[in-house]
């Protein structure tokens, strides 16, 4: 049954895992998800990985991907990506709350930015 259960990566899973996911493509798929900013339900390409993860790639995210792995999501099989948090540019560090946001790259290029970032 825990299969069926959907675990998103979102910011609280990030930090969960330390501010870094890294994960191999299972599938790449269409699916109508609610947009939570206009109320309706618009087809977005959701990121299956191997071990149950999915991911809705933001715009960022769907451009790093294109730019690493190429526009055919088939292609995309198999390959591993590591998805990451990094402190918002201009953030200031006494702010209450620092927002925070995630990109994708290549596993590699990941773990470097995540040993760099100090997040």
């Amino acid at each position: 049954m825990t299969k069926h259960l959907r675990r998103w990566l979102n910011e609280a899973s990030f930090r969960d895992m330390g501010g870094a996911y890294d994960g191999v493509i299972q599938a790449v798929t269409e699916e109508l998800v609610h947009n939570r900013f206009t109320g309706q339900r618009t087809l977005q390409p959701i990121i299956h990985f191997d071990d149950g993860w999915l991911l809705l790639p933001n715009l960022t995210q769907r451009k790093a991907l294109i730019e690493i792995f190429g526009a055919e999501t088939d292609a995309w099989v198999g390959d591993r990506i590591g998805v990451y948090l990094y402190r918002k540019p201009g953030a200031k560090r006494d702010e209450k709350r620092v927002r925070h946001v995630s990109t994708v790259a290549s596993f590699t290029e990941a773990k470097e930015r995540t040993a760099n970032s100090g997040s």
